[in-house]
């Protein structure tokens, strides 16, 4: 069984490694890349062809959902997973519109794993 590719993209460094070092756990993921903003996440995408990609909504120079839209634009396969603080519905239905799904920062690390593995699953690789 092949492992599901996880780029995750997130700002705050510390967040990122915290992510990358729960999906290791798990054996199933693989953390292929890490980006601080939605520019580089583009990069990385085509660069490393994730299956997931997990990125937060509001980063520097491009928003989670803008990149959710983009990535689809270009025909990418990876799904992309919005994990935030944000709770606000105008948040919630931007990531939805972008074919995004959504998650917020305060839920189980059971559940974040979850998710990322039914995206995975999802993915076409």
């Amino acid at each position: 069984m092949s492992r599901i590719r996880v780029l995750i993209v997130d700002d705050y460094q510390p967040f990122r490694a915290t992510v990358e070092a729960l999906l290791e756990l798990e054996g199933d993921f693989e953390v292929v890349a890490q980006g601080g903003s939605g520019s580089r996440a583009v990069e990385l995408a085509r660069d490393h062809a994730p299956d997931v990609i997990v990125t937060d909504l509001d980063m520097p120079g491009m928003s989670g959902d803008e990149l959710a839209r983009r990535l689809r634009e270009s025909h990418s396969t990876a799904r992309v997973l919005i994990l935030t603080g944000s709770d606000v519905s105008d948040d919630v239905r931007l990531a939805h519109a972008a074919g995004a799904a959504y998650l917020r920062k305060d839920e189980t690390a059971d559940r974040l794993v979850d998710v990322v593995r039914e995206l995975g699953t999802q993915s076409n690789r």
